[in-house]
């Protein structure tokens, strides 16, 4: 089965949305879900402010209607009037103009009721506004008349022996016991209904049952309504403030959305930012996992660029430090490895050429000695010189094997860069070269130093610079000495070396002539190694090569 696997910066994002996108998501969830129970609790909340300011003002506007209802009940004049079945008009005691007038402005109609709740009478008044009863006709269809913008209060008369008793039944606008539309209130469309529970009868501005206005909810016109009560035993009636929730809700259902979609696009936004934020931090570990894997395969000059100061900052300069270091390390054991099959070669090559060459060298004096043509003593000299090069290379060769472990005395530079100087070019006038040795006082600095080895040294540096110099250029040796250092620069005229070649002028084997061995500068800088010193190679001004070697100086010598 393949195993699905995610990048270091899939990871991150993953992070970034599970730890945060779903929090967000659960209280967009929890905003939508709250949001009607919210509105529910506020619509109450203002419901039951709504009630106590009604159900109050009834009660109190109640209170002083029944006094005047009271009061036009005992005047005589309304009881006989309950007594006779006489039909006109009756007038009432003029003290009770304000009380009727008060009365009639906020009913509809006022029946004085005989005993039987037949209607008989009609509180009225005449042109004058003096307070008159006035005859009910066709009183029962006036009495089945039931607007629901009104409330039916009735009142008891009691009977005498004198008078007979009755009711008063008054038909009280609903704006003239509770001021203001109720639903202004709220700020929504809501509605009061005053329920008589002796009756049943329900006043209202829309049709309702008394059985819907029971509870804490009902349902009217499709739509869900919530509504509270209030108990009056004086009126006994019960006060009913309702509203509609969808029409309450409609503000905090738009917030709601309005605060989801915030949500999803502050997650949307996030999850970009996150992205981009994951993408410039991981770039750096992309970056450094490729050159790892480069480094894996071989390639130890790969770097990671180095663009920030954190923990990754840190992480990158650190693999760039052991890259460096792992590719020295190897450059170092490749080149003792080099070494050491230099030094069997050397071994080798010096049991198999060493006694011939000696054999050679001592049968060529003996002829020289016995020759008198200068003919013919000059290639027998030349025959020498290039036996004793041959000496030089094999020993070069051994001492690259052998470097570090040589007796060291203080030694004289002077007489070391001469010694090497005739070897290297004997007669520099046939070569079509001229060669500079510019000593002056330095010549007499002294280090500390195996003379044999020293001057191996200087011999390669020479045969190098002659090697590179075309005829009628010049090769030069410059010593100079500061009391702590002595230093010898080898230079010459000739084409120079790329910036290439220069770098790796110092490893085994590595040559830019045709049928060079590439041993020269390698055994050149491990004896300068084991002498403490320095060399190091560079241009020379006006075309060529400077080889400069740093040495102690014999007080300073390691």
């Amino acid at each position: 089965m393949h195993r699905l696997t995610f990048s270091l910066r899939t990871k991150l994002v993953l992070i970034i949305v599970l730890g945060a996108m779903i929090p967000l998501g659960a209280v967009g969830a929890w905003l939508s879900t709250n949001t009607r129970r919210s509105a529910e609790l506020l619509l109450r909340s203002r419901l039951d402010s709504a009630l106590t300011h009604a159900a109050t003002e009834l009660g109190t506007q109640w209170v002083a209607y029944r006094s005047v209802l009271t009061d036009i009940a005992e005047d005589t004049s309304v009881r006989r009037a309950l007594a006779t079945r006489a039909h006109g008009v009756v007038a009432l005691d003029p003290q009770l103009r304000g009380r009727v007038e008060r009365v009639r402005a906020a009913t509809e109609v006022v029946f004085l009721l005989d005993a039987a709740h037949v209607p008989r009478w009609i509180v009225s008044a005449d042109a004058d506004g003096r307070p008159t009863l006035v005859a009910a006709r066709d009183s029962m269809r006036l009495m089945a008349i039931s607007d629901p913008d009104h409330l039916s209060f009735r009142l008891a008369i009691d009977g005498t022996s004198s008078a007979a008793g009755g009711f008063i039944d008054a038909r009280f606008r609903l704006a003239s016991l509770i001021s203001g539309p109720i639903g202004t209130s709220m700020g929504v469309g809501g509605l009061m209904a005053i329920v008589d529970r002796g009756t049943g009868r329900v006043s209202a501005p829309i049709p309702l049952e008394a059985a819907a206005l029971g509870g804490e909810r009902f349902t009217w016109g499709g739509k869900e309504w919530l509504a509270v009560s209030r108990h009056l035993s004086e009126p006994a009636v019960d006060v009913v403030v309702a509203a509609p929730v969808a029409a309450f809700m409609l503000p905090f259902e738009r917030a709601a959305r309005t605060g989801l979609y915030a949500l999803i696009v502050v997650g949307v936004l996030g999850f970009v930012v996150a992205a981009a934020l994951t993408r410039r931090v991981t770039r750096s570990l992309v970056g450094l996992s490729e050159a790892a894997t480069a480094v894996a395969g071989g390639q130890l000059d790969k770097r990671v660029d180095v663009n920030a100061h954190d923990e990754i900052g840190r992480l990158a300069a650190a693999f760039n430090t052991m890259t460096e270091s792992l590719q020295r390390t190897l450059a170092a054991l490749s080149e003792r490895q080099a070494i050491a099959a230099v030094g069997e070669f050397a071994s080798a090559l010096a049991h198999e050429i060493r006694n011939p060459l000696s054999a050679m060298r001592l049968n060529l004096q003996h002829v020289e000695e016995r020759l008198h043509d200068p003919m013919l003593q000059e290639p027998v000299r030349n025959a020498l010189r290039d036996i004793a090069r041959l000496e030089h290379t094999v020993a070069g060769a051994l001492r690259l094997a052998r470097t570090g472990r040589m007796p060291m005395s203080v030694v004289a530079i002077g007489p070391v860069v001469s010694a090497a100087a005739r070897v290297a070019l004997p007669d520099p006038a046939k070569r079509g070269l001229s060669l500079e040795v510019n000593a002056g006082d330095a010549g007499q600095a002294r280090t500390t130093g195996n003379p044999a080895a020293l001057e191996q040294l200087m011999l390669n540096l020479l045969l190098n610079a002659v090697e590179a110099t075309p005829s009628g250029g010049r090769v030069g040796v410059d010593i100079g000495a500061d009391g702590t250092h002595v230093t010898i620069d080898v230079w010459d005229t000739g084409n120079g070396l790329s910036s290439d070649a220069a770098a790796r002028a110092f490893e085994p084997f590595f040559t830019t002539k045709p049928e060079g061995t590439g041993l020269g500068l390698s055994v050149a800088k491990r004896i300068v190694d084991a002498h403490h010193g320095q060399i190091a190679i560079r241009p020379r001004a006006g075309g060529g090569t400077v080889v400069r070697v740093d040495l102690p100086s014999a007080s300073h010598a390691a």
